[in-house]
């Protein structure tokens, strides 16, 4: 073997030597970096396309250079909609709506291959405008802006929540944050609530001032039961049989006591001169 020989093959095994660290580094560090509040799934470009199975949380994830890696986020995110539509009389009403809603965790590979990554447009906006419309028209505008708002956020959030959810997609809430009527309507009503306002407190008034005259009434009938009672026992005490019944009274106790109320051994008291005689 000669020095061109011996030159060659140690060059060729320098060259081998690079090319495999190269090589390994490539695998080493080809991985994806899945960020906070998303999760993410493969996708092979020589073959198996993307795999539904394996679903990765946040994190580094080390895989082969031609592999991607697709990530969603599955964060709650609130979706706003403004929407002009018609109550149950075919008056113009317009609402504001909040929606919450996420991806359902494991699920985002499915939803990639059903609507790909614009299902918050295709999917998630147009169920709730349908949701929203159907239940605004359920109701009058009155009852939409005062007593029964509160029945319809619940039909459209059951109704959101009922249709997404067979999208992997899950409603946390829905919420009616602003509803505006025609000018002349919305007077209308806050007059009518104003009025019924004022006719409560009326009311309250009344059964307080009602309330306070009986208090007065019962009071006056107090005191004049109180003096009525006063006068009859008074009365009562000055008639001559309660007189000698109260003089006999008295002298029991004296008899009790087995003295005369006049005195020892005198019927007129115990240090009293009797007079014969005096008339």
């Amino acid at each position: 073997m000669n020095l061109t020989n011996l030159t060659f093959t140690g060059i060729l095994k320098i060259v081998t030597g690079i090319a495999l660290v190269i090589t390994l580094g490539i695998f080493a560090f080809s991985g994806t970096t899945i960020k906070p509040g998303e999760e993410g799934f493969l996708f092979d470009s020589f073959g198996g396309g993307i795999n539904k199975e394996i679903v990765y949380s946040e994190g580094y994830v080390p895989h082969l250079p031609w592999k991607e890696m697709i990530t969603y986020n599955v964060q709650y995110k609130s979706h706003k909609y403004t929407a002009k539509v018609l109550d149950k009389d075919g008056t113009e009403v317009t609402v504001s709506v909040t929606v919450s809603a996420a991806l359902q965790r494991g699920k985002s590979p499915f939803v990639h291959l059903k609507h790909g990554p614009g299902y918050e447009t295709s999917v998630v906006d147009v169920q709730s405008s349908g949701a929203i419309k159907d239940a605004i028209g359920k109701y009058g505008y009155e009852q939409i802006y005062g007593a029964k708002r509160e029945n319809v956020e619940s039909e459209i959030e059951t109704s959101v929540r009922t249709s997404l959810a067979k999208e992997n997609i899950h409603v946390a809430f829905a919420e009616v944050t602003d509803v505006d009527l025609p000018p002349a309507i919305a007077s209308a009503i806050i007059a009518k609530q104003e009025q019924e306002q004022l006719n409560l407190k009326a009311e309250k008034l009344k059964a307080y001032e009602t309330n306070i005259a009986a208090s007065t009434i019962e009071a006056a009938r107090g005191r004049f039961e109180t003096a009525e009672y006063d006068t009859k026992a008074k009365a009562l005490m000055s008639q001559p049989a309660i007189l000698r019944l109260k003089e006999l009274e008295i002298e029991e106790k004296w008899a009790d006591k087995g003295v005369s109320r006049y005195g020892n051994n005198n019927v007129f008291g115990s240090e009293t001169t009797v007079v014969k005689g005096l008339k």
